[in-house]
């Protein structure tokens, strides 16, 4: 993993004074994302973008209070986007595009109130948009390339219809897993998918086809 030094970060004429910006675009680093970083707590622009970043992203994030604009875009940043960071109230422009980010996008983004640009676009993203990205007023949001399902609101549906800022958008079906108790740290083992007429309601679990299916879960 890629180390850095916090003291890398500032320029001889910056360590008297707060760092407001830091940009290590464009600069081939590799690794995790520095937790380093996060103890440059007075910053406000943090970008990071294309690079060759990989694994996921810490609640170290929270230790940003003064952060107003974050790009990660053109990456390889797996897993969830830490809901955490929504407690980032300051936030202004949150820009991930082009990474490998998966599950939802957590309706508590709607509470930064001074959030105007919200680019998801070109990841592995799923579910239903969280309300507060379907009404008005709401920031710019690109969701393009993703998995979210269908419908989608009619204003990032696919053209003639909307702009298109959210298609394509997915089918996703509804299974019944039933399942049986399993061996100690695991609640239950999944036996079948099976409708829920053959699945006795005691045992069943009803996960959508979008989502990764565990072997493990809490019947």
């Amino acid at each position: 993993a890629l180390t850095i030094s916090p003291t890398c970060l500032w320029s001889p004429h910056e360590k008297k004074k707060k760092k407001k910006k830091s940009d290590l675009s464009s600069n081939k680093l590799s690794g995790t994302v520095p937790y380093a970083l996060s103890s440059l707590r007075s910053v406000e622009n943090l970008y990071l973008n294309n690079n060759q970043f990989t694994g996921t992203l810490t609640d170290s994030f929270n230790n940003f209070l003064n952060l107003k604009n974050i790009n990660l875009a053109n990456n390889q940043i797996i897993g969830t986007i830490p809901k955490t960071a929504a407690s980032l109230n300051s936030l202004v422009k949150i820009i991930l595009s082009g990474n490998k980010f998966n599950g939802t996008v957590h309706s508590s983004f709607g509470g930064l109130d001074h959030l105007t640009n919200l680019l998801l676009d070109n990841n592995q993203l799923y579910g239903t948009l969280p309300v507060f990205l379907q009404r008005q007023p709401r920031p710019f949001f690109n969701g393009t390339n993703n998995q979210f399902w269908c419908p989608l609101p009619l204003w990032c549906s696919a053209p003639p219809t909307g702009v298109g800022l959210c298609a394509p958008c997915v089918n996703h079906t509804v299974q019944y897993l039933c399942c049986n108790y399993g061996p100690p740290g695991c609640s239950y083992i999944v036996d079948s998918v099976c409708s829920p007429d053959v699945c006795p309601p005691s045992k069943q679990i009803v996960l959508c086809s979008s989502n990764p299916v565990s072997s493990c879960f809490e019947c």
